[in-house]
Order: C-alpha cells, then sequence, then structure tokens
C-alpha cells in the first residue's frame, strides 16, 4: 500500500481583485476539473494524491490571506487583520501563524504547518532561508514520499526548495519526489496541471551518472535502470561492491560478464531511453579501457583508471595484486593467482631472480608492497615508527606504476 504524501507547496502575494480573488479552473491530467483561486484546495479537492502532512511555504509578505479562500464559510475579518497586521509590522505575527495552521487543519483534516521567512531572497539570505527549508525537512520522515507544488510563491522559492529536497535525500534507500504545477493557458481561460516529476529522476540520474565517472560508484545509478536494462543493473552493483571492497582479482570475471551484457543489448530489439543509451556508451567505455589479454595486465590498467578517480588506496592495492598475478604468469601457475602464502614463498623468490642487478627496480617494487600492506592494516607504521600519510599516495602511486610496468618489460623480453 502506498503511502501518505508530505504536501510541499508556496504562496506568493496573491492575486485580489474587487470580486474577490482570481479564480481558474484547473484540469487535472486524470480529466479532472475542480475551480479554485487556490491550487493547494484543488489538490485536496480532487484526490490528486492522498496526504497526510501539508507545508505551506512563504515569506513574511507573503498574502497568507489568499488560502483562506480554500476554507468554507467567511473569514474576511481575519485576512484584513492579517494584511493589517503586515502592513503594521511587515510580518505575519505568530499568533496569527498558529490561527490560520489551526483553519486550515480544520477544513482538510491533515496537519498544517506554515513556515515564514525574510522576503528579500538573494546572496545576502539565501543560507538563512536554505536553513529554514532544511528544518521543515526534519518533520518530514524518510520513508514519506513528497509531492512539491511550484505553483504559486515567489519565482526563487521553488528553486531553493527543490535543492533542499536534493540536500536532504542523502540516504542510500531512494524516495519518491513528485512535482506538479498548476500552469495558466490564457488563450483557454485554464490551468492545465502539468506533472513534472521527470524532473527529479533527471536529477538522480545525473548525481548518479557522476557518481559512477567520478568515483566508480554504480550503485544509485543501478536503482535507477533496474527496470529499463536488469542486467547491467545487476552488472553495476558487482562491480561497484568490487570497487568498494577491494577485491580486485574478481575485475576480470566481471568484465567478462560486462562483456556479455553488452554483446546482448546489441541483440535487443527496440529503442531504449536517452538516458539508457548514455549508460550503455560508459560502459562500453569501460569494458574498453579495461579488457586486455592478461588478468595481471586487467589489474595493472584498473590500478590506473582509479589512480584517475584519484582512488589511490585502491589503485595501490590493484597494482600491487597485477605485479603478484604477472609472477604467477610467468611461472605458468595461474592456479595460483590470489594465494598469498605462494607468491610470499615461489612468486618473490623468482621474483627476485628476475631482478638480480636491478636493485633500484627490486626497492620500488618492494616500496610498493609495503605501501599496499600499510594501507591493508589501516595505515600501519614503517619500520622506523613513522605513520603513512594520505597526502604521499599520490606520488606512491606514480613511482610504483612506473616500477610496475618497467617490470613487466623486462618480464615479457625474457620469457
Amino acid at each position: 500500500m502506498q503511502n501518505k504524501y508530505a504536501l510541499i507547496t508556496s504562496i506568493g502575494t496573491g492575486l485580489r481583485k474587487e470580486n474577490g480573488y482570481r479564480k481558474t479552473t484547473y484540469r487535472f491530467p486524470s480529466g479532472k476539473e475542480f475551480t479554485t483561486s487556490v491550487f493547494l484546495e484543488a489538490l485536496l479537492k480532487t484526490g490528486f494524491r492522498d496526504f497526510r502532512q501539508i507545508f505551506v511555504i512563504g515569506t513574511y509578505t507573503s498574502d497568507w490571506g489568499t488560502l483562506l479562500g480554500a476554507v468554507k464559510g467567511n473569514h474576511e475579518d481575519i485576512h484584513l487583520s492579517l494584511l493589517e497586521e503586515q502592513e503594521k509590522n511587515g510580518r505575519i505575527p505568530d499568533p496569527m501563524v498558529v490561527t490560520l495552521q489551526q483553519i486550515l487543519a480544520d477544513e482538510f483534516r491533515i496537519p498544517v504547518t506554515i513556515r515564514a521567512h525574510e522576503p528579500k531572497i538573494d546572496s545576502g539570505t539565501i543560507e538563512s532561508i536554505f536553513s529554514s527549508y532544511m528544518e521543515t525537512m526534519k518533520f518530514i520522515p524518510s520513508d514519506v514520499p513528497i509531492l512539491l507544488d511550484i505553483t504559486h510563491g515567489f519565482r526563487s522559492m521553488p528553486l531553493l526548495l527543490y535543492q533542499t529536497l536534493q540536500y536532504s535525500v542523502t540516504d542510500e534507500k531512494r524516495r519518491m519526489i513528485e512535482l506538479v504545477y498548476g500552469e495558466y493557458i490564457d488563450t483557454e481561460k485554464i490551468s492545465l496541471v502539468r506533472d513534472l516529476s521527470s524532473y527529479w529522476f533527471y536529477s538522480e540520474y545525473t548525481t548518479a551518472l557522476h557518481l559512477l565517472k567520478e568515483r566508480l560508484d554504480g550503485f544509485l545509478l543501478a536503482k535507477l535502470i533496474e527496470n529499463e536494462w536488469n542486467e547491467a543493473s545487476k552488472w553495476l552493483e558487482k562491480f561497484s561492491g568490487i570497487v568498494q571492497t577491494n577485491f580486485c582479482l574478481q575485475i576480470d570475471d566481471c568484465l567478462r560478464n560486462l562483456k556479455n551484457v553488452l554483446e546482448k543489448k546489441l541483440l535487443t530489439k527496440g529503442s531504449a531511453p536517452w538516458w539508457i543509451e548514455a549508460v550503455e556508451d560508459e560502459l562500453e567505455k569501460i569494458c574498453k579501457r579495461l579488457t586486455k589479454s592478461s588478468k595481471s595486465s586487467s589489474l595493472a590498467k584498473y590500478s590506473v583508471f582509479l589512480a584517475e578517480k584519484k582512488m589511490y588506496t585502491q589503485a595501490i592495492i590493484s597494482l600491487q595484486t597485477s605485479v603478484e598475478c604477472k609472477m604467477m604468469e610467468y611461472l605458468k601457475r595461474e592456479d595460483k593467482i590470489g594465494d598469498y602464502y605462494f607468491w610470499k614463498n615461489e612468486g618473490k623468490t623468482a621474483l627476485r631472480e628476475i631482478l638480480c642487478g636491478e636493485y633500484d627496480l627490486w626497492k620500488k617494487i618492494c616500496d610498493l608492497e609495503h605501501v599496499r600492506n600499510q594501507i591493508a592494516h589501516g595505515g600501519s607504521k614503517n619500520p622506523n615508527g613513522g605513520a603513512p600519510k594520505a597526502e604521499n599516495l599520490k606520488n606512491q602511486y606514480a613511482s610504483g606504476i612506473k616500477a610496475v610496468n618497467k617490470l613487466f618489460e623486462l618480464i615479457d623480453k625474457n620469457r
């Protein structure tokens, strides 16, 4: 059963005429129509969504009395009092906020919260306004979907509210966010209700693709494409898990699986949404970049890929693992790849023999393993008692990759 929504709406200065507030007929995608001066009323009375909370955001100078147009009965005296107080004090007084909240809650039988802030919205006030909006989000449980209505209010308010939603949604669990807008069509004298929820999806998608490109974190993207491309979704979760856990020995099999996923996609008939094609392009780049003829080469290239993302911890682990794999390949003991004791007793002995007379290269390869061991042991101290520094990893990796490239060339020549 779908959870009830929290509605976030805003209010501006209103449009008052001699015969009352300007009314318009809102036509919903379902075909339902409702005539009112307040879109909030149309949303509630047509059953557009089932709500559990309502938050009305405005400024001290917003025409809060406009909301009374959605309430049965004559509340002209309250509205006039609101206008007088605002004209006199430049803001809606707190007692009247409480009164208005109660009137609206009684009418709609839903808790209503009104939040008013500074009317001037610019670089000098945005921080406090944004903070106020963030406070509002704290009152909405994380599992409650949100409908953001951007019909009324000052132009910058919906933008700030939208940014607040982006900032507040930080858990791994995706939150349902929908956007709606009542657009007045002057030529038809009607307001068409536009469902703009796709904007939120594209916002999530942009963030998700950025995470994959910059940090090789595809968990969010996997969730977003699950229904459209399930095989790629599963692959992204697998790949991201490997990156996150430093299980780099599994990257080779993972890349083979990616190749199958991409080949299967080519055989699928029908056009895909543009955003799926963008994911496909990115996965093809990863596949082409990292797929090499040997496991050691794939790991070395993978380490470079990680270093380009400034993920030096993972890069150093992968680079050292590529050395160990290279030696297993050299000894024709691929069955021992990942066997630390075999590497320590047999692989390293063979490496020492290959590098006999290459003291500088041997030292750099040993330094690489030492740094990897420090990382694996949570930043263990050097033999002289000094602790490793994160800011040194970039240069240590740069030294390591040069040494590994030279080592690989040397081994290939001696085969």
